[in-house]
């Protein structure tokens, strides 16, 4: 690869990495800080010509390096760039570039959103005034990812942004289409288990992934559980420290919303 000089290392971890990074595009990006908040191996970053802030999502290897494994991880990443690089909605983070660091690891290039994420709002706030506006770009976000040939696979209040009233959505990872071969065991099925439908989380250590229209079920469910969660004030079927077992021993209770 030809990168521009590295300016300074840091360690991540065990880990260095290169504080300055160049694109296919020829465009040079100069690392700032981990998104500890995001998914992944994510850095905040400024393209250094047009001084735009960016985020750039380097490979993140397994602990125990498998060559087949690592390249999965690979194709997936690529076929994030691949599926990202067409969006063109309010609602969805588009990828702008892609390069390779000095040590081999693939990064792809997303544009940056700044705001709060829902989880940080209190439950209940999609009963004020603004709420059916958000719910309904919600939606519209998970209309446009299907759009493009993308399931979310990991949605939870965490990474749906509000930025000034617009929601944006953040870490979308499973594809529905020619790239579903390109996943890895762990991007299979994204999310956290209070928000992950029943069948998806108990099946998919046993099961080959999901096709295109379970994928898409899944992010209905967890859309079904957020929007219920922020109306009546909790979690529809168990609280937010309970255990994976709870959607077991507790399926079919609800917590009925009050008016």
């Amino acid at each position: 690869m030809s990168g521009v000089p590295p300016v300074g290392n840091r360690v991540n971890g065990s880990k260095m990495v290169h504080l300055s990074l160049r694109g296919r595009s020829g465009s040079n990006y100069h690392l700032g800080r981990k998104l500890e908040e995001r998914d992944g191996n994510q850095y905040l970053a400024t393209e250094i010509n047009s001084q735009r802030r960016v985020v750039i999502n380097i490979l993140a290897l397994p602990n125990r390096f498998d060559v087949h494994e690592a390249g999965r991880m690979r194709n997936t990443l690529e076929a994030q760039y691949r599926f990202m690089s067409k969006v063109d909605s309010p609602h969805l983070l588009k990828a702008l570039d892609r390069g390779v660091t000095p040590e081999g690891r693939p990064f792809i290039v997303m544009e940056y959103a700044e705001g709060k994420s829902l989880e940080e709002f209190p439950r209940g706030i999609l009963k004020a005034k603004d709420g059916p506006g958000i719910m309904l770009q919600i939606t519209e976000g998970l209309k446009n990812l299907s759009e493009i040939g993308l399931s979310h696979g990991g949605l939870t209040p965490a990474n749906i942004l509000l930025e000034e009233g617009k929601v944006v959505f953040l870490d979308p990872v499973l594809p529905v289409g020619e790239a579903s071969d390109a996943l890895t065991d762990t991007q299979q099925i994204a999310g956290t288990k209070n928000y992950m439908a029943p069948f998806s989380y108990y099946s998919r250590a046993k099961s080959p992934p999901p096709q295109a229209p379970a994928r898409i079920r899944i992010d209905i469910y967890s859309l079904g559980i957020i929007f219920y969660e922020f109306l009546a004030g909790q979690n529809p079927i168990c609280p937010a420290a309970a255990s994976a077992r709870c959607w077991i021993d507790i399926q079919g209770r609800s917590v009925p919303i009050s008016h």
